[in-house]
């Protein structure tokens, strides 16, 4: 399983008196960054944010994201700023130190991105353009690079998003969003990770290409005048982002309903219900369900949060007594097969003098019969097995007692999980009384 890491490149203020500040672009970098590093949502091992840094860090930190990683690691490079035209069509991203009249020399040109794209052993890579540049540059505005067709390189499994065609200005701000404090590409790529919206089959999880259609219906739902661009390779595969935080979306309506009504008596029938979700076979039902457990789990209601908890974290199953023999009789040492052959006579016929004595004296006489085995020492885990020890012990299908050589009777020790007990008898007698 790769890591998931992301660099998030932004710049708010310019050395370039041409180039306009852009002030929303640190609200950029730090809400993305947020979604990406939510366990709920991105969960990504790391996120690193470079904001208002010169031409040098930002020219190094690139290379050393990309040739750092591993083959199944998923890097995403974002970047939120001015992005430059040279005279020859020639795409650059702007930092803080960038000259509009020396781009070679001061900007972040496409090819040292693409370049690093290419060396890298990931095969996971997504490069997300929130970018201007100086040509059609105005107050407020962002204008794009021709970003989707810029970058191609030659790395399998590469994604790119732009915030708009090539013709195209990406502003940052609209009207039908007045109170973000995100440029509009960003806050779209915020909020559809954030609440789960993104998630358009509703599988629990955002792919790239999800994200891209969403970002698109919403443009086109709040009649932005820019279209944002995706571009991949043919063979790059789905790309998942994130997870869906709002898992309520992949429940059964009425359980949804019954899990906002905030109701008690529904809240515990909805628990039930989870709970049943969660043993089913469903990866994405069991998924919501757990996350709908845990958010439970936090109710005013202790009633409702101790199910909850119950259901989450089942005590476990009690597991039968376990009884250790501390020093069982060690294993004879190897003989020769003659001598082998004259103790199995001799044990043979032990066995049938015993038998014998079982059977003449057992009943006739009334007297307790008993079976001399090794002395044992036996750790008690429950009390209820005192009986069962000589059982396992013995192999006999009567239920044993201790045999008292001191009361010369079979008795019940009374004994504590945890006890050591020694004994060298036992009583099979069926009349025993002891109870």
């Amino acid at each position: 399983m790769g890591r998931k890491l992301a660099l998030l490149i932004g710049t708010v203020k310019y050395d370039d008196p041409a180039l306009r500040r852009l002030e929303k672009v640190a609200a950029d970098v730090e809400d993305f960054a947020s979604v990406l590093r939510d366990p709920a949502i991105g969960a990504f091992d790391r996120v690193d944010q470079i904001v208002d840094s010169p031409f040098a860090a930002v020219y190094s930190r690139i290379a050393e994201f990309f040739v750092n990683a591993d083959r199944e690691d998923l890097l995403v490079l974002y970047f939120s700023g001015h992005g430059l035209l040279d005279d020859f069509d020639e795409p650059y991203l702007a930092v803080r130190d960038t000259s509009s009249n020396l781009l070679s020399g001061t900007g972040i040109p496409r090819s040292h991105i693409t370049a690093q794209m290419d060396r890298s052993r990931s095969r996971q890579q997504v490069l997300i353009l929130d970018c201007c540049y100086s040509g059609n540059l105005a107050a407020g505005r962002k204008g794009s690079i021709p970003a989707a067709g810029a970058f191609r390189g030659r790395g399998n499994g590469r994604v790119i998003l732009a915030a708009s065609r090539d013709n195209e200005l990406a502003k940052q701000s609209d009207a039908s969003i007045p109170d973000s404090r995100n440029s509009v590409y960003t806050h779209f790529v915020v909020h559809g990770l954030r609440t789960g919206a993104a998630d358009i089959d509703g599988n629990g999880f955002v792919t790239v290409n999800e994200l891209h259609s969403y970002l698109c219906s919403e443009a086109a739902r709040h009649s932005l005048k820019q279209a944002p661009k995706r571009w991949a390779e043919e063979d790059q595969g789905e790309i998942v982002l994130a997870a869906n935080p709002n898992p309520s979306a992949q429940l059964p309506p009425e359980l949804k309903s019954d899990l906002d009504s905030g109701e008690d008596a529904k809240l515990m029938g909805a628990i039930l219900k989870l709970e049943r979700l969660l043993q089913s076979g469903d990866r994405v039902q069991q998924r919501a369900a757990r996350m709908n457990l845990e958010r439970l789990t936090r109710h005013q209601n202790r009633i409702v949060s101790d199910l909850a908890l119950r259901i989450l974290e089942p005590e476990k199953r009690v597991q039968p007594p376990e009884v250790r023999v501390l020093n069982p009789v060690p294993a004879p040492h190897p003989h020769s097969s003659r001598t082998m052959a004259l103790a199995t006579a001799v044990i043979a016929v032990l066995i049938l003098a015993v038998w014998g004595a079982y059977q003449y004296f057992g009943d006739t006489h009334g007297l307790y019969s008993t079976a001399f085995i090794p002395r044992w020492t036996v750790q008690i885990l429950d009390p209820a097995m005192v009986r069962k020890v000589g059982a396992e012990l013995r192999g006999h299908s009567n239920r044993p007692y201790v045999f008292d050589d001191i009361k010369g009777a079979c008795t019940y020790i009374d004994v504590k999980p945890g006890d050591l007990i020694t004994f060298d008898k036992l009583c099979y007698c069926p009349n025993c009384k002891v109870k």
